[in-house]
């Protein structure tokens, strides 16, 4: 029920109360004005909590934003709609962008790994691990590691100095 936080300010550690009923299948991220969101997974409901890190009440400052089922979500793509047997295995908590903008969910059953916008609920299948790859045989099994980099598109990259030197 509790999760451990580091102050880089104070350079001291202390527990954050967890918001009731999360247990496990979440992760936290930063929010711009001193605050962490935490998303978390129950089966294929998503949820998306925020914590002001502004209040003293620790653990009581949780704000429940968001939550919604993946698989019912509007903008499911048909690709990731296929992807969804079985029905009865839970997605995990990958990987949680800044502001809690987007996150990655792993389904170990079916090996395929999904991207969800979490502001427009924008669900689309971005990798399909094969047969061969560790985990896939075994439901069980299956961790994958998410590393999101964000940067700007097209990206632009310094002017090449052409001279010959002769």
């Amino acid at each position: 029920g509790y999760t451990l936080c580091l102050d880089l300010a104070t350079r001291s550690l202390f527990t954050l109360e967890l918001p009731v009923g999360v247990r496990g299948n979440y992760m936290l991220s930063c929010a711009e004005d001193s605050g962490l969101y935490l998303v978390s997974a129950d089966g294929f409901q998503l949820s998306v909590w925020l914590h002001s890190m502004l209040d003293d009440d620790n653990g009581a400052g949780w704000l429940l934003l968001d939550t919604f089922c993946v698989r019912e979500a509007e903008a499911c793509t048909p690709r990731a709609e296929d992807s969804w047997a079985p029905h009865d295995v839970c997605l995990d908590v990958v990987a949680v962008g800044d502001n809690a903008d987007f996150v990655f969910l792993n389904h170990p059953a079916s090996g395929a790994l999904f991207y969800v916008h979490l502001r427009s609920r924008v669900v689309e299948k971005v990798y399909q691990r094969g047969a061969d790859e560790c985990g896939y045989k075994r439901a069980a099994a299956g961790h994958v590691r998410v590393s999101p980099v964000m940067m700007i598109w097209p990206p632009i990259f310094p002017a090449r100095n052409m001279r010959r030197e002769e």
